[in-house]
């Protein structure tokens, strides 16, 4: 899967910003965005999946309560996760780490330096294509519309520490969807970087504004937490910002990404993670960053898990996010069916 090396800014966060180039600055609308934080008074109840929809559980007026993790499962999950972080920055293995978990039934959730800010480096490919879906709403044809492809010199030039697999052709035209796919499944800056040029800035303003976050501006790094950053994977989980359809879709595609070295490789093999990482150069002594973060969907407790790291090796940071991911899993799942769900 392909990420962001020194020139991240140029790369995709400035891909995002540049739209902004030459123009001024709106300041984003506050008027009605959707919520993001649970009502802890009133329980999610929610819609049954059905044969053809198990990444996503609207909420519904009416529906049996599901399971959820229970308070000594989250209390366990936490203590062994800051065991995790304890352990890795005193080997030096990273040097910051901050975690987010929720449980999707409504269920108790956790954090652990979830407020503190990171580059979100390739993580921005997720609201970039929730922007494109929700447009479609409006303008079915739009996904299946083309593209020519043109190269960027500054984005196919960057150091990709987790490669992909697939290239686009010089000159060659794409669909829409295929783009926002290579863009998810490999985190193809390419792909990135010719949907934001062809969208414009309307189609990146909307998904910040429409759920209340602070919009990128131009010549300013752009930094988000895990807390935050996990609220676009609960609104695909509720398909509230989005339809259902689509928000089936982009976690589908997310469930086919290449990248397996951090929260899957921390789950048995057969249980649905989709997920989005990102990886980021922080400056020239070495600093990186590495996070990934998205839905696990453990048997009967499918859950939100967000994980930002940053040191000086990617495979000693996906190593961690991987034991934290797999420390999760046991403490939430210590009660349920190892099995699958389908």
């Amino acid at each position: 899967m392909k990420t962001f090396g020194k020139y991240l800014l140029v790369a995709v966060v400035a891909v995002v910003l540049g739209l902004y180039l030459g123009a001024n600055y709106r300041e984003p609308l506050k008027s009605s965005p959707i919520p993001i934080v649970a009502d802890v008074n009133n329980p999610d109840v929610r819609e049954t999946p059905d044969g053809n929809t198990k990444f996503t559980s609207p909420l519904l007026e009416c529906a049996e309560l599901p399971e959820s993790a229970s308070d000594s499962e989250i209390d366990a999950a936490k203590s062994a996760v800051q065991n995790i972080i304890d352990t890795r920055k005193a080997s030096a293995d990273v040097s910051e780490a901050s975690v987010y978990f929720r449980d999707l039934n409504n269920g108790p959730w956790f954090g652990i330096n979830q407020d503190n800010n990171y580059f979100p480096a390739s993580l921005l490919k997720l609201p970039l294509a929730m922007s494109y879906y929700e447009k479609a709403e409006d303008d079915p044809g739009l996904l299946s519309k083309e593209i020519t492809y043109t190269p960027d010199p500054s984005v196919t030039s960057q150091l990709q520490p987790f490669s992909g697999q697939e290239e686009l052709v010089a000159g060659k035209k794409y669909t829409i969807q295929k783009l926002l796919d290579v863009m998810l499944t490999e985190s193809n800056n390419e792909a990135a970087n010719t949907l934001a040029v062809y969208g414009g800035e309307a189609v990146i303003d909307n998904v910040y504004h429409d759920l209340g976050l602070t919009l990128p501006q131009v010549g300013q790094d752009y930094s988000i937490s895990t807390h935050k950053y996990a609220s676009f994977f609960r609104i695909l989980y509720n398909a509230t910002y989005i339809d259902r359809s689509a928000s089936e879709k982009v976690l589908r595609t997310l469930g086919n990404t290449i990248f397996d070295e951090g929260l899957a490789a921390g789950v048995p093999k057969g249980i649905n993670v989709s997920d989005k990482f990102g990886t980021r150069q922080v400056n020239t002594s070495g600093t990186v960053q590495l996070h990934d973060c998205g839905i696990v969907y453990a048997p009967k407790k499918p859950y939100i898990l967000c994980v930002m790291t940053q040191g000086h090796d990617f495979m000693k940071l996906a190593g961690t996010i991987r034991d934290m991911s797999a420390a999760v899993y046991a403490s939430v799942t210590a009660t349920s069916s190892p099995a699958a769900r389908q």
